[in-house]
């Protein structure tokens, strides 16, 4: 798929580049004032199809109509021949576009028939029949049976990225929350918050109690890099604070949804802060 974009895109520009080059030969004896606002549509039309070459998808819904960029110059070129240019845009967008492929069909029509009188109505067999042509329809069916595979199967390998990411991260929480059931075997409260500091790379695990109320959903603190999981005992409540080495894994969700479940498993070590022990200070650190 990489390479058939790549392809679309080499060609595309080509195609936009000898096309800008015909018109500009084609102005060359028009009046200076006129040549200026040819070639300054010319250059803004070149310029969109070289960023569009180098950034695909930047421009949205633009890139559809960048080719109507050129109808300006071609309409103000004084010059019937330069409304061929037109024609290669019109059979390029027939089985990509049909509507603008249209609109660039009627538009050489009208501006060569504005430049050219009476003497442009020879050329409509040639323009409708070069349209026609465009539109053979065993291309046709091949094209649009080509683009909607390409399509389907762009649209498969998204969903099997998506389950894989999804199953990634079911696995990622599986080993994690194992962890912590075989953690929990420890016998003392500061080797299970050990083993919890070197399972997940922190920096430094404190538990400190609080004497007022504390909200019941964690806390991030970019600035501290750490996160703040309140937790509730038999006797008083808290904070459990979790101090990272890099505020990035504030962002890793599986990371930070296990740290709050071993916090919760506390409660098979701690019943509760001894009235002694200072407010708002910290209780326990490893």
């Amino acid at each position: 798929m990489t390479t058939l974009l790549n392809n679309k895109l080499i060609f595309g520009l080509s195609l936009r580049l000898f096309l800008s080059l015909y018109i500009s030969l084609n102005v060359l004896t028009i009046d200076p004032y006129r040549k200026a606002f040819v070639f300054l549509f010319l250059t803004l039309y070149v310029s969109t199809a070289i960023l569009n070459y180098l950034y695909p998808g930047k421009l949205g819904w633009f890139s559809r109509f960048i080719d109507l960029i050129l109808i300006p110059p071609v309409l103000f070129s004084q010059n019937p021949n330069a409304v061929l240019a037109l024609l290669p845009l019109m059979v390029y967008h027939t089985n990509r576009d049909f509507l603008l492929s249209l609109v660039l069909l009627w538009f050489s029509t009208g501006i060569y028939i504005y430049h050219a009188g009476m003497y442009g109505l020879k050329l409509l067999p040639f323009f409708f029949g070069l349209f026609i042509a465009s539109l053979v329809p065993d291309l046709n069916y091949v094209l649009n049976k080509e683009r909607k595979y390409v399509k389907r199967l762009r649209k498969s390998y998204w969903e099997m990225s998506k389950d894989l990411a999804n199953l990634e991260k079911e696995r990622v929480e599986k080993s994690y929350m194992e962890f912590l059931f075989k953690s929990i075997e420890e016998s003392t409260l500061e080797d299970y918050l050990k083993r919890i500091k070197e399972k997940f790379s922190l920096e430094r695990i404190a538990i400190v109690p609080k004497s007022g109320p504390i909200p019941r959903e964690p806390l991030l603190s970019k600035e501290e890099k750490a996160l703040y999981v309140p937790v509730y005992f038999d006797k008083g409540h808290g904070y459990v604070i979790f101090y990272m080495h890099s505020p990035f894994q504030l962002y890793d969700k599986a990371l930070v949804s296990s740290l709050e479940k071993s916090a919760k498993l506390l409660n098979l070590y701690i019943e509760g802060f001894d009235e002694s022990t200072k407010k708002d200070v910290v209780a326990i650190a490893v």
